[in-house]
C-alpha cells in the first residue's frame, strides 16, 4: 500500500489557509477510499479516482491563492508608500491615508468569504453517477462567485443540510459509516431493494427513511438520495417518477459507485 500512497500526495496543494482546506479535504476523500479498499469492497477504480475528484480542486485553489496575491500586493505598496507614521496619525492626512488603504482593502473583500469555493465543488468522477435528463447542472462554485453556496443534492456535491421536523435531529445524524440512502417515499420500497442488494455485494450502506420530512424532501429535490461516506452524493433517483431500477440495475449502481467496474 506505501507505493500508492506517495502517488497519493497531491503536489498541487497550494500553501496558507487554502492548503489547509484542501489538505483536509483532500484527507477526508481518501480516507474513506482506503478504509474501502482494506474492507475489501472498494473496488479498483476507487483509489484511482482520488486524483479526479481532489486535483482540479487543489488546481482551483492554487488559482485562488495566486489571486489573492495580486489583490494583495496593492495594498501592501500602498501602505508602505504612505508610511506607519501617516497612516496611524490622528490628523487630517491620516484619515485621508487610512481612507485609501481601506479602499484598497475592499477589494479584497472576497479574501475571507470564500464559502463557494469551499463547499460548493462538485466532484465528476467514475464514482458518481450523473443525472441523466435533468437538465443542465447547476454551475460550479469554483467558476463562479466564491462569495455565494447554493447547496444541491446533485450528484458529486454536498447535500443540503437541514434540521428534521423535531428542531432539533439533522439530516446528517441519520449517516451511517458507510454509503447512506435518503428514502423519502412512503414505502421504502428503494431504500429496502439498495438494502438487499449492498448486502449481497458486501458494502456498507444505512438506509434513512424520512416519509414525513416534506420539507426536507422539498430541499433534497428527489425521493431518493445516496450519499457516499464523505457526504457527497454519488446518485440520486429520477425526478419525474419514472421506473424504479430493476435489482440488476441497483447492483450496478452500488459497484459504480464503490469503484467495481
Amino acid at each position: 500500500m506505501l507505493p500508492e500512497l506517495t502517488q497519493i500526495a497531491h503536489p498541487l496543494a497550494p500553501m496558507g489557509g487554502h492548503g489547509l482546506n484542501t489538505g483536509i479535504c483532500d484527507v477526508w476523500d481518501i480516507s474513506w477510499k482506503l478504509a474501502a479498499t482494506l474492507a475489501g469492497w472498494g473496488g479498483p477504480q476507487i483509489l484511482e479516482s482520488y486524483d479526479a475528484e481532489r486535483r482540479p480542486v487543489a488546481q482551483a485553489n492554487t488559482g485562488m491563492v495566486h489571486a489573492a496575491v495580486m489583490v494583495g500586493m496593492p495594498l501592501f505598496t500602498a501602505a508602505q508608500r504612505i508610511g506607519a507614521d501617516v497612516l496611524l496619525a490622528d490628523d487630517e492626512a491620516g484619515r485621508k491615508a487610512r481612507d485609501e488603504v481601506g479602499r484598497e482593502t475592499d477589494k479584497g473583500h472576497w479574501l475571507h468569504n470564500q464559502v463557494g469555493k469551499i463547499l460548493g465543488y462538485r466532484y465528476t468522477s467514475p464514482l458518481v453517477i450523473q443525472d441523466e435528463g435533468a437538465g443542465e447542472a447547476p454551475k460550479l462554485e469554483l467558476e463562479g462567485e466564491v462569495t455565494k453556496y447554493l447547496p444541491t443534492t446533485w450528484p458529486g456535491g454536498r447535500p443540503p443540510h437541514i434540521f428534521l421536523a423535531d428542531g432539533k435531529t439533522s439530516i446528517f445524524d441519520k449517516f451511517g459509516k458507510g454509503f447512506s440512502l435518503v428514502d423519502f417515499t412512503p414505502g421504502c420500497e428503494l431504500g429496502k431493494a439498495f438494502s438487499t442488494a449492498s448486502g449481497g455485494l458486501g458494502i456498507p450502506l444505512e438506509v434513512v427513511h424520512l416519509p414525513e420530512e416534506r420539507h426536507a424532501r422539498g430541499l433534497w429535490e428527489r425521493d431518493v438520495v445516496l450519499v457516499r461516506p464523505d457526504g457527497h452524493v454519488a446518485w440520486r433517483s429520477c425526478s419525474s417518477g419514472g421506473q424504479a431500477p430493476e435489482p440488476e440495475a441497483i447492483a450496478a449502481i452500488l459497484k459504480q459507485v464503490s469503484g467495481n467496474p
